[in-house]
């Protein structure tokens, strides 16, 4: 049924994985940057070690990404049970499960970023709560509601999109 789903629509399902790669790639990045908003110590060890944790997460969502062509490459080739005994032992891989086990690392991770910031001063309490909410609604939306996931993505992820304004305003305040 999903790499049926991948095959319906190339075009749609390339863009996807496109945008969905380099976003999980850029936040990856991009979060590492949140432990230097800590001045002293109150705070500094959860943000670093929440965003090393977020960092490998999203660095390894944004690589199993590629998995979107493969599946939309088997959905094209072959008839629709050999394209999913394909997916199915792709799934079965015996070490895919290390790599999978990352997964709730960008979950967790930016929690403990916003956690330091918010002890060190640099943020609020209510951002792990937006957060949260907007991770659980991407958990609860179904998928045939994209404006619903849309506006989790959004709400869940404005706490991350306030670290980078607190990060671009201490660099042009120059004490970055």
């Amino acid at each position: 049924m999903y790499v049926a789903s991948l095959g319906r629509d190339a075009t749609q399902t390339q863009v996807s994985a496109l945008f969905l790669h380099y976003a999980n790639l850029l936040f990856g990045l991009g979060i590492l940057a949140g432990p230097a908003l800590v001045r002293g110590r109150r705070g500094f060890w959860p943000a670093l070690v929440g965003s090393v944790l977020a960092a490998i997460g999203f660095a390894n969502l944004s690589g199993m990404l590629l998995s979107d062509w493969w599946n939309l490459s088997a959905s094209t080739h072959l008839d629709p049970e050999q394209a999913a005994t394909v997916f199915e032992g792709f799934q079965q891989s015996s070490l895919l499960a290390l790599w999978e086990g990352t997964m709730p690392f960008n979950l967790l991770g930016p929690v403990l970023v916003l956690v330091g910031l918010i002890r060190a001063g640099v943020i609020r309490w209510w951002t792990v709560p937006v957060y949260i909410a907007g991770v659980a609604g991407l958990m609860v939306i179904p998928a045939d509601l994209p404006l619903a996931t849309a506006a989790a993505v959004l709400v869940g992820f404005s706490p991350l999109a306030l670290v980078g304004l607190r990060l671009v305003g201490r660099y042009r305040a120059g004490t970055i």
